[in-house]
């Protein structure tokens, strides 16, 4: 027989349907005929019963039905109480009441942890589902941007030589002086000295201060492409490659590398 303190630490398992049967029958017949006790287990069930309550109303899936049918059936099940000779009035009629709400707030707990679960699991998908579109949306606008250069009808195509070495690498510079959208493209180029990079230059005029136009860094096949927006309208007479400190300068210190002639 469970004292009045035992009673009152085991009424939170009861509340989850944790006890086993003869625990279960100890905090019964005390609760029966004690108030305190009562009114807390009743506040404990309402508790369950509204956290249930509060979750998402969403229609849960097929699996989510078959697995709240399968945790209900291996529930234990109850039979009626018998009202003891010694009993005292009304009780057998207490303890039937409160039984109810407890399998009532057992089965609302089982729900709302599924709808918890399934939730949970779909709002992951949805975010690495939305991350997968915003990548291929932003892979979809470059890619329009470089067709929309490569193919304008005012766009110059220069090819760029390495100087003084044979075979050499090459690159191709896409200029479209409408939008002012430069992009170039290399291949077989050497490997570059630490904290060095490529760094590529457009000449407006003959003669004229050399504009940086963007760095880069080759691939460990030798490949690299950029693509740079710049002054719009200008009529780029030369493109050249010089190699700079990796952040880049705003002017040539080193001899070009690579160079052509725009027209």
């Amino acid at each position: 027989m469970m004292s009045h303190e035992q009673v009152g630490d085991e009424l939170t398992r009861y509340a989850l349907a944790e006890l086993g049967p003869q625990e279960r029958a100890d905090v019964e017949r005390h609760v029966a005929s004690c108030d305190l006790c009562r009114s807390e287990l009743q506040g404990l069930l309402g508790d369950l019963a509204l956290l249930a309550l509060a979750s998402p109303q969403v229609t849960p899936p097929p699996r989510a039905r078959a697995r709240l049918l399968a945790a209900i059936g291996r529930e234990p099940h109850m039979a009626p109480a018998i009202a003891s000779t010694h009993s005292r009035p009304g009780q057998s009629r207490a303890l039937w009441w409160m039984w109810s709400p407890s399998v009532a707030a057992l089965v609302l707990a089982v729900v709302a942890g599924v709808l918890w679960y399934d939730n949970a699991d779909l709002r992951r998908q949805t975010r690495d589902l939305a991350s997968m579109v915003a990548n291929i949306q932003l892979d979809a606008q470059n890619s329009k941007e470089l067709l929309t250069v490569l193919t304008a009808p005012d766009a110059m195509h220069i090819t760029l030589i390495e100087t003084g070495s044979r075979p050499q690498p090459h690159g191709k510079a896409t200029y479209a002086p409408l939008k002012g959208t430069l992009v170039f493209v290399a291949s077989n180029l050497g490997q570059l000295p630490p904290k060095k990079a490529y760094q590529l230059w457009l000449v407006a005029t003959p003669g004229g201060k050399p504009i940086p136009a963007g760095t880069f860094k080759p691939d460990l096949r030798g490949s690299a492409m950029v693509m740079h927006q710049t002054a719009p309208r200008l009529k780029p007479k030369r493109f050249a490659v010089t190699i700079e400190a990796e952040e880049g300068t705003e002017s040539p210190t080193s001899p070009m590398v690579m160079v052509g002639d725009g027209g």
